[in-house]
């Protein structure tokens, strides 16, 4: 489509209305450039005057035009985004709503079961035979990882919902903590703990401790066969926060896998551990639900590294009712 320049008088009949008005007005001649965004027309940009149109107007026209095309573009898919967003959001809190309400209901009956069972292994375990027992036994160690499925998706329900205060958190205790926790299975297998020197944040002390104890505890499961195995944690000042990295020398995670670990109920099969499934999307919901962001840096056989960045407090704005 290309720009149309004319006098009023021969465009009475295509413009009836509008020529009368812009003869009224003392208008005389009339250019419409399209508004194009690529092979589509979006519109038309018109200019009236008291003189005819030149080849130089029509140029400065055009120009005009592709502009006005490329920011009527840009607000159009910005609104289209926001609108994108805004039912991302709408459906997410749904799916949070559903997976607590689910999760809840569920906790009852699961109770009843591990009480009866465990009623009858006290009861009648000397008379029953020795798959009966077995089988009982396995009826509660499935219900008691059911349950703990379940105070994990219920954890991931409540992030962001919560208007808890945030505060300010060293990140040397977080960490002096969940070594404490994990110092079993540390002396176990001999790891080495590398740790740098680590910034105090602000943020809510409990979910931070999440992030972390999740984030330690799967490089010490996943660290495999290795001879000498090692786990580093440590930070990287930035503009836009405090980068924090967690690194072990384990089984590594293949690139094909970097998104699909941070999904609910995604696991590595490479080494048999203890797991819910859950524990690296609560991870994820917690650091963005903090305005911040979580990566991978991996390869199978060579070890993985986990990266995320915490906000800054003046960058954290207002959340949960703090300034």
């Amino acid at each position: 489509m290309r720009a149309i320049r004319c006098d009023f008088a021969s465009a009475v009949y295509a413009f009836p209305d509008g020529v009368a008005a812009a003869r009224r007005l003392g208008y005389t001649h009339f250019l419409g450039v399209p508004l194009q965004v690529g092979e589509r027309t979006i519109g038309v940009l018109t200019f009236r005057a008291r003189r005819p149109f030149t080849s130089s107007d029509e140029e400065l026209g055009e120009a005009f035009a592709g502009q006005a095309a490329i920011a009527i573009e840009q607000s159009r898919l910005l609104a289209s985004t926001a609108a994108q967003a805004a039912a991302l959001k709408a459906k997410n809190a749904e799916l949070d709503s559903f997976v607590y309400s689910v999760s809840h209901d569920l906790k009852s009956p699961l109770v009843s079961i591990e009480g009866l069972s465990s009623l009858l292994l006290a009861d009648y375990g000397d008379v029953l035979p020795a798959d009966g027992r077995h089988f009982l036994e396995r009826i509660q160690a499935n219900v008691q990882h059911l349950e703990r499925v379940i105070a994990d998706l219920l954890e991931l329900s409540r992030i962001g919902r919560e208007a808890r205060p945030l505060e300010d958190v060293a990140l040397d205790e977080i960490l002096d903590r969940v070594l404490q926790e994990l110092a079993t299975s540390i002396s176990a297998r001999g790891v080495e703990i590398v740790r740098g020197e680590l910034p105090r944040v602000w943020a809510i002390r409990t979910q931070l401790e999440q992030v972390i104890g999740n984030l330690v505890g799967n490089a010490v499961k996943y660290l495999g066969e290795t001879l000498r195995p090692r786990v580093e944690i440590r930070t990287v000042e930035h503009d836009e926060g405090i980068e924090c990295l967690v690194r072990d020398n384990g089984i590594g995670i293949d690139p094909a896998y970097y998104q699909k670990v941070f999904e609910l109920f995604q696991r590595l099969h490479d080494v048999e551990t203890p797991g819910t499934g859950v524990g690296l999307p609560i991870v994820k919901k917690i650091v963005e639900s903090a305005g911040g962001r979580i990566w991978i840096e991996s390869a199978r056989g060579e070890g993985t590294t986990v990266h995320f960045i915490w906000p800054r407090r003046e960058r954290r704005g207002d959340r949960h009712g703090e300034s």
